[in-house]
């Protein structure tokens, strides 16, 4: 042919790019059709990063696997394992009855045929609520300073508020 023309051959279709002078005559290209490819990412919601809850409740940690192809997301606890019976799909973790043992940081992995990375959650567990153990932070102030206490408050047994 003197044109460009598409045949079929066993490694699938090809294309021609130019007539030659020798058998046979023409010579062929694959197609290679293509596939994007993208690195994953794991994204985690910057106001879920830290997480602070009471025991005996639930919690949800999420992450979001981004990528081509789709990556796959695993949990994991840095330093411990997950307790048994603790739910992950599509990349939430969730927990229920949340014990203190369950404080920690837990990493999520996002990986795929380009590689793999990682993105981590730290959850702080308090006591139920209930709970009598009160820490101690000082600060000195003037009159007219204003102050905000640096970690939320249980309730006491017994009090109003």
């Amino acid at each position: 042919p003197r044109a460009p023309a598409t045949f079929g051959d066993p490694n699938g279709p090809c294309f021609s790019l130019s007539p030659t002078p020798l058998p046979p005559y023409v010579r062929c290209s694959p197609q290679i059709p293509t596939v994007p490819q993208a690195l994953p990412r794991a994204l985690i919601n910057i106001r879920t990063a830290v997480q602070t809850v009471l025991a005996g409740t639930t919690v949800e940690l999420e992450c979001l696997g981004l990528g081509e192809p789709r990556p796959h997301v695993t949990w994991s606890k840095v330093g411990g394992r997950i307790r048994p019976g603790v739910l992950i799909r599509a990349g939430t973790l969730t927990m229920e009855q949340v014990e203190r043992a369950d404080a920690g940081q837990y990493r999520c992995t996002a990986t795929n045929a380009v590689g793999t990375v990682q993105s981590h959650v730290i959850l702080h567990v308090q006591g139920e609520q209930g709970d009598t153990e009160v820490g101690t932070h000082s600060v000195s102030l003037q009159v007219g300073d204003t102050s905000v206490c640096p970690q939320p408050l249980l309730k006491l047994p017994g009090s109003q508020r």
